[in-house]
């Protein structure tokens, strides 16, 4: 009887030690939710390609909040709209400017804000009682479509410079060659 105590023992030890194990990786993935954060809207004019719930929201760079919703707005189908939560203390203003970033070749977007002028006065509420901010038009330019912009005018390039070539060496005359 003497040797079934020490099995409950040793399970009652490994049972304590998993539950502080989990305990341990809660707390370590709480402690950067204890602070205050704000809500805001942010409003596209156009598609938002590679852009989920969850994607980082940064200000100059630095990451202050994510993306929590994505849908589209029913009055203008043209319009998504992002609630964006992000840290309380993040100095948005009036002329916050938002766009979309992409993370290297993979297409994953991040919110962009880029701050202001600080005199600028703080953003009105919306109806629902979040403030709006409305992103540029460019900033939800399909990147697809700025590739393929980019390709057309470098072919452009090329073919008018090969165009020069052949013009140029058409009006070379075999006596100035000799020289």
């Amino acid at each position: 009887m003497e040797t079934k105590a020490n099995y409950v023992l040793i399970g009652f030890f490994t049972l304590g030690v998993l539950a502080g194990a989990f305990a341990f990786v809660h707390w370590f993935r709480s402690i950067g939710k204890a602070t205050v954060s704000a809500n805001y809207h942010v409003v596209f004019q156009g598609p938002v390609g590679g852009l989920r719930t969850g994607a980082s929201v940064l200000f100059n760079g630095m990451r202050v909040g994510e993306v929590s919703d994505l849908q589209l707005n029913r009055l203008d189908p043209k319009q998504v709209i992002a609630t964006i939560k992000i840290d309380a203390n993040t100095p948005v203003r009036s002329d916050t400017v938002v766009g979309l970033d992409f993370q290297g070749l993979t297409g994953i977007a991040n919110i962009a804000l880029k701050g202001g002028d600080p005199a600028a006065g703080p953003l009105p509420e919306g109806k629902d009682g979040m403030a709006v901010l409305t992103a540029d038009v460019a900033a939800t330019q399909d990147i697809r479509a700025a590739v393929r912009e980019v390709l057309r005018k470098v072919d452009v390039f090329i073919t008018d410079n090969s165009r020069s070539e052949e013009h140029t060496s058409e009006l070379q005359s075999p006596m100035y060659l000799v020289c």
